[in-house]
């Protein structure tokens, strides 16, 4: 059927000043029919070259930010909608420092830094100097090669050293979360409109060459996205919305019913589509704030 080229059927014209805007929605009718009050906007952020662009440096070399594109996918809320909030915790030895409770103060705000340490130091002195005999004798081979003399030594006394094992924050995970669909287009015309969508999230999700000097040398980030859920044609009170996320898979599966089926224009009358992303921001106590509404702390909203 040869190549096709964006967009497609699926376009729907905005207002005055967004008239080059063009909306892939399916259904078609989504954000007018009555009995779909809840659905997903994504929105498309191209890599661009900065300034002016320049034949003497290669276009993967130069500076580039994320410009938003005309095209905009919608698309009805998924089948599962589930984040993952994940903070990243370690196990960590604090050795004999770790004697001191979380609420004693390490150094006296009475005294020096030099007397503290000093106090601090000879707290943890008996500990340190048993500690170092038991690291002494922990390579010993006082009973022939291979024998550990400090394994002998807890064995016989009942008790081993204590490293003072804490949990130790690290860092935010980035959310990573999967769109699931199983979609049927109602006519052949639907049926269109849905192989744009998918063709367009292909597309985007997909590094570029183009315009590189250096023929594959380099490769030309993939675009970012902007995912919105609406209710009413609002922002979603409950599920929150992500400024920009990558496109990790996706996933299309054109015999989702079990077998081939296809309407005369070729199309197939379903699919499964699963569309993988990564948020490019870590969660804060900010961001949860701001995208929820929340003024002070999460409670209770006006009703």
């Amino acid at each position: 059927m040869g190549a096709r080229k964006f967009p497609g059927l699926a376009t729907e014209v905005l207002n005055q000043n967004q008239r080059d805007q063009k909306i892939f929605s399916f259904p078609e009718n989504i954000r007018g029919e009555t009995e779909f009050k809840d659905w997903v906007e994504i929105r498309i952020f191209k890599s661009t070259p900065r300034g002016i662009a320049n034949s003497k440096v290669p276009d993967a070399l130069r500076f580039r930010q994320s410009v938003q594109t005309k095209e905009t996918i919608v698309l009805p809320i998924p089948t599962t909608v589930q984040f993952s909030d994940s903070a990243n915790w370690a196990q960590t030895e604090i050795g004999f420092a770790g004697g001191v409770s979380p609420g004693e103060a390490i150094f006296d705000p009475n005294k020096s830094t030099k007397d503290s340490v000093i106090g601090l130091f000879s707290k943890g002195l008996s500990e340190v100097a048993t500690a170092g005999f038991e690291t002494a004798l922990k390579g010993a081979s006082l009973f022939g090669a291979g024998t550990d003399f400090l394994s002998l030594l807890e064995r016989e006394r009942q008790s081993i050293r204590n490293t003072h094992l804490e949990v130790l924050f690290q860092s935010v995970g980035f959310r990573s979360f999967t769109f699931e669909y199983k979609l049927s287009p109602k006519s052949e015309r639907e049926a269109v409109i849905l192989y744009d969508i998918l063709q367009l999230l292909r597309y985007h999700a997909a590094p570029d060459t183009k315009g590189n000097a250096e023929g594959s040398s380099y490769f030309i980030y993939p675009s970012q996205f902007a995912i919105d859920f609406k209710h009413n044609g609002q922002d979603h009170p409950v599920i929150p919305s992500f400024e920009k996320v990558v496109v990790t898979n996706v996933d299309t599966n054109y015999t989702s019913a079990g077998f081939w089926t296809a309407y005369k224009n070729g199309f197939p009358v379903e699919l499964q589509l699963n569309i993988g992303f990564s948020d490019t921001a870590v969660n804060t106590k900010t961001r949860i704030k701001n995208e929820q509404g929340f003024k002070d702390s999460p409670g209770l909203r006006d009703v």
